[in-house]
């Protein structure tokens, strides 16, 4: 189990080698055992810290070159796909302005949409 850690993050170094550089990288890689859900379904949840960058890109690289790691062992990858529920990083912000200074065609119908989309996310956390 180590030495697949240990091989994961040597296929990634070329990729995460500047980002560690800026204090970012690959901080942590999990095997999830979800077989009680869905017959020899694992999952590889790997943490990333992507610094000031949006990391998309970096971390779908890294992934890429993760499952290229396993093609040789009798595994199928079925995808490799990162996720935007991150409920560990909670980030607060807060803006007010009177409804009719938001502008457009009909301020009061935005404010109702905004506040409709503000309850859908309390409610829906895989949202995009």
């Amino acid at each position: 189990k180590k030495k697949k850690k240990e091989s994961l993050k040597k296929a990634t170094a070329s990729i995460t080698k500047n980002m560690e550089k800026r204090g970012g990288g690959i901080l942590e890689i999990q095997l999830v055992d979800k077989t009680n859900d869905l017959a020899n379904y694992y999952q590889l949840h790997v943490t990333f810290e992507t610094v000031d960058s949006m990391g998309a890109n970096f971390i779908n690289s890294c992934l890429e070159a993760m499952a290229a790691e396993f093609r040789n062992d009798a595994i199928e990858i079925v995808m490799s796909i990162l996720s935007n529920y991150v409920p560990e990083c909670l980030v607060r912000a807060e803006v007010s302005c009177p409804i009719e200074e938001l502008g457009g065609e009909d301020p009061q119908k935005f404010a109702e949409k905004f506040h409709q989309a503000i309850q859908i996310a309390e409610i829906e956390p895989y949202r995009a």
